[in-house]
């Protein structure tokens, strides 16, 4: 559970630092710029992706069955050498797409290569150090990455880099030294690799169980970034820029929540289910979505009231229009957040193969929409698309999961009341507010959130005592379990079982 919580905080301390990055952007990048700096890394993300989903989920699930077995090195050689073949595969075939669709001028082949190349070592290292329970590297890599990234533009563009190449050539050592860093921890497993021990078994058995997950990856990618090529179709770099530091604005702070949770509970989910079965699991994720929706949704829509507010304060006036896209997108993103909670049946059930199919019909709903939407409404088009097609994935999901399994995966009318009416009074309170107050700057957005964050969190106490009293026992709970075992650890010096 310890290592549990670092694995969450840090992601989550990575999600905030990409969050505060985004307003200083603003500042030292213009829209066009940036606009072409994200078609990059979102090309980047998508191959290197669809590389991980088959060889980082192969590592995962072979992982300790290899070791026991003492073929922890062909495992390894196959992880590692499967992955070189896949990034080459993938920048090929990605490279013939960009030609065709006339992007050569936004997305460079080269920095595609490097970008994807480290991108799909930084997951394979990543996993190695979570199997491996090598908790500082992972934590070093995790806030190194998105550090460095904050920290060295200015330096690039005082050495006279464009803002194109000072965006790219940051992400890349970003991401490089994140690789360097990890990768010397996690070396005495990394170094077992070896050309001559892959075999085409070795391979046929990690595609034949990550392939099926490539579609998964690819859908998830279509919802998530293929909008800005729509937007750079219709709308051209500028907007496309815009669009995605609006996107960053508003997904940063519902981020941190959703990995902070998921990355803490997930491996408690699996205790639950060697130990008391699937059913209490599953009650243990319907409590955290709870949790994550009582957090994340008054987070969204505060996001959403004061858009025009955060972009006139924080960013510079070529991004005032990322405020019609926050909205929507923060939305979006609880509904992200939420499918994390809403696959487990599936995972528990071992039914995954059901789970591409509704998000790949979310990713159609989402180019179907963005198509329509953005020549009429602009970059707010692909805001309310994407709201459209992750609603429709947890709709379905939510649906599935009660007539496969039987399971109830959202919370209660009971449950849900305090959050839904602790809404409304914020909404109504800042808008009121809003309309009121006379001053202007960081000032009045400061007394905006404080005083809408005080009317929600005083309603919900008002009104969820049942639901705040079961929340905070299952916190004390995890708490105290946590403690026991990190004195387990320190009295006993070897690992301890996890309480």
């Amino acid at each position: 559970m310890s290592e549990a919580l670092a694995y969450g905080l840090a992601t989550a301390l990575s999600a905030i630092l990409a969050f505060v990055r985004a307003p200083l952007y603003t500042h030292w990048f213009d829209p066009a710029a940036y606009g072409d700096f994200a078609l990059l890394t979102s090309a980047a993300g998508l191959l290197s992706s669809v590389v991980l989903s088959v060889f980082s989920n192969a590592l995962y699930r072979y992982y300790d069955q290899e070791r026991r077995a003492g073929s922890l090195s062909t495992l390894i050689s196959t992880s590692v050498v499967g992955s070189g073949i896949g990034v080459t595969v993938v920048v090929l075939v990605a490279i013939i797409w960009i030609q065709w669709l006339g992007l050569q001028t936004s997305i460079s082949a080269p920095w595609l290569i490097l970008l994807t190349t480290l991108m799909t070592l930084q997951g394979l290292v990543f996993q190695v150090n979570r199997m491996e329970h090598q908790v500082a590297g992972f934590v070093a890599g995790k806030l190194l990455d998105p550090s460095w990234q904050l920290a060295a533009p200015l330096l690039l563009l005082a050495l006279g880099f464009t803002g194109f190449q000072s965006l790219v050539i940051s992400t890349s050592s970003a991401v490089g030294a994140s690789v360097l860093v990890t990768g010397v921890v996690a070396w005495p497993v990394l170094r077992q690799a070896r050309l001559l021990k892959v075999t085409w078994g070795s391979l046929k058995i990690a595609v034949s169980y990550g392939l099926p997950l490539v579609a998964l990856a690819f859908s998830a990618w279509v919802i998530a970034s293929s909008n800005r090529y729509v937007i750079h179709r219709f709308l051209g770099a500028e907007a496309t820029g815009v669009f995605s530091m609006g996107h960053a604005l508003a997904s940063g702070p519902i981020a941190f929540l959703s990995s902070a949770l998921i990355m803490t509970v997930g491996p408690v989910v699996w205790e639950r289910v060697n130990r008391q079965g699937p059913e209490e699991a599953l009650r243990l994720v319907r409590r955290t979505a709870t949790l994550f929706l009582i957090l994340a949704v008054p987070s969204a829509l505060g996001l959403g009231l004061l858009a025009d507010d955060i972009v006139a304060s924080l960013f510079s006036a070529s991004y005032e229009e990322a405020h019609t896209v926050v909205l929507p997108v923060a939305l979006g993103a609880v509904l992200f957040g939420l499918y994390n909670f809403l696959a487990k049946p599936w995972e528990l059930h071992e039914a995954t193969k059901w789970v591409p199919l509704y998000v790949g019909t979310g990713a159609a709903i989402n180019v179907v929409t963005n198509l329509w939407l953005v020549p009429r409404m602009g970059i707010a088009g692909a805001g309310w698309g994407s709201l459209m097609s992750y609603g429709t994935v947890a709709a379905t999901m939510v649906v599935e999961a009660q007539r496969r399994f039987g399971v109830r995966l959202l919370p209660g009318w009971t449950d849900l009341a305090p959050l839904t009416v602790g809404c409304i009074v914020m909404g109504l309170g800042v808008t009121f507010l809003d309309r009121i107050l006379h001053s202007s700057g960081v000032a009045r957005l400061a007394a905006l959130v404080m005083l809408g964050a005080g009317m929600y969190i005083g309603t919900f106490i008002l009104l969820g005592s049942r639901l705040k009293s079961e929340l905070l026992n299952t916190l004390a709970t995890r708490i105290r379990s946590s403690l026991r075992y990190a004195v387990a650890r320190l009295t006993s010096g070897k690992r301890a079982q996890l309480p």
